[in-house]
């Protein structure tokens, strides 16, 4: 089975969930994408990277060999979950793990 499409997903995310908070305009403010098959020993994860002389990155990372096989609500809400890590980092500009807000944003 083809892995499903995610920038659709994350658009769909956003609206419902983040009131278009990960977006400017319909630009994504975070880069989401598949991985490349090595990682393997989580379902996905968020980063943002700092380079010397360029602009600060944001991205989303899922887990081709972990979710590839998986029923599409996995795919969901792993995505879900590091789209709120991203919320907390980009929107709100804390710098937090499981904390309070992401507790908050779980059951909102």
């Amino acid at each position: 089975m083809p892995l499903v499409s995610l920038l659709p997903l994350f658009h769909n995310f956003n609206r419902e969930f983040f009131k278009d908070a990960l977006t400017i305009g319909s630009q994504p403010i975070v880069s989401v994408r598949w991985s490349d098959g090595r990682l393997r020993k989580t379902a996905g994860f968020y980063r943002r990277t700092q380079r010397f002389g360029r602009k600060a990155s944001a991205e989303i990372v899922l887990s081709r060999p972990v979710l590839e096989y998986l029923p599409l609500y996995s795919i969901e809400s792993t995505l879900c979950h590091e789209m709120i890590h991203a919320w907390i980092d980009l929107v709100l500009k804390v710098s937090e793990g499981h904390g309070p807000n992401f507790h908050a944003q779980m059951v909102a």
